[in-house]
């Protein structure tokens, strides 16, 4: 009898953390009888008739220190998906993985949105009012209700922040690609055709576009320089969004 076709979880580390517990329950309970889900090995550490037998390779975190490209996929010789909880493929080499005939999964949607905008509200929180440093007795910092948030891109991830700044009472501008009206409606949004409209006027900026050559290096010391002296940028794409100035 054959064994069953193994899942990799993928990782940079050479010394890989354990998969996420949800993960390894999905995989035992749901999926046994499929596949097998190898968890803490690097693909260097299979054996050959191991790797042979590596039907999918599934990302879950560490995906922003480097790119799964050819030379992995040439180690894996009948790999026929690569599947990421992220919404963004940009650590994967997607021409690689086409030449080779490799699906690549992603996930866009509403469950990954409010959760990136449940984090990015998370920080602008604890910037606002220095939560990190509650223990002394400095003032709480800066108010929430009622500021102007300036949102930069408005897909999934812009309107779930979107809908969250609303129970702040805040004044929320955006600027994207294309203006879009009946989001406009929905949540009372401003729009703003330029970006240094929203970053003049924005108490806080929050970056929910993708990584592409158009929004490489987005943020720079000019478009810092148009913002407030006391405002703040949160960045919930990308760390190539922006160049960090120090």
């Amino acid at each position: 009898m054959a064994s069953p076709p193994l899942v990799l979880r993928f990782t940079f580390s050479t010394r890989p953390n354990p998969a996420p517990a949800m993960i390894v329950d999905l995989a035992s309970k749901h999926y046994g009888e499929h596949f097998t889900l190898v968890d803490q090995l690097s693909v260097t550490d299979l054996s050959e008739i191991q790797r042979e037998n590596v039907r999918g390779l599934l990302l879950v975190a560490e995906f922003d220190i480097g790119k799964l490209g050819k030379e992995t996929m040439d180690l894996l010789p009948n790999l026929k998906v690569i599947s990421t909880p992220s919404t963004g493929v940009d650590y994967i080499d997607v021409e690689a993985a086409t030449a080779h005939g490799i699906r690549v999964g992603h996930s866009p949607g509403h469950f990954p949105s409010d959760s990136v905008a449940e984090f990015a509200f998370g920080l602008l929180l604890a910037s606002a009012r220095s939560i990190g440093y509650g223990n002394k007795s400095d003032p709480p910092g800066q108010q929430v209700t009622g500021s102007t948030l300036g949102i930069v891109g408005l897909g999934n991830i812009g309107r779930a922040v979107a809908e969250r700044a609303k129970g702040f009472k805040m004044n929320i501008l955006y600027h994207s690609r294309t203006r879009k009206e009946e989001m406009e409606k929905y949540l009372g949004l401003t729009f703003c055709s330029e970006l240094k409209e929203l970053l003049e006027e924005s108490d806080f900026v929050v970056l929910c576009v993708p990584l592409t050559s158009e929004t490489k290096n987005l943020i720079a010391s000019k478009e810092l320089g148009f913002m407030k002296s006391t405002a703040t940028l949160i960045n919930v794409g990308r760390g190539e969004l922006s160049i960090m100035m120090i």
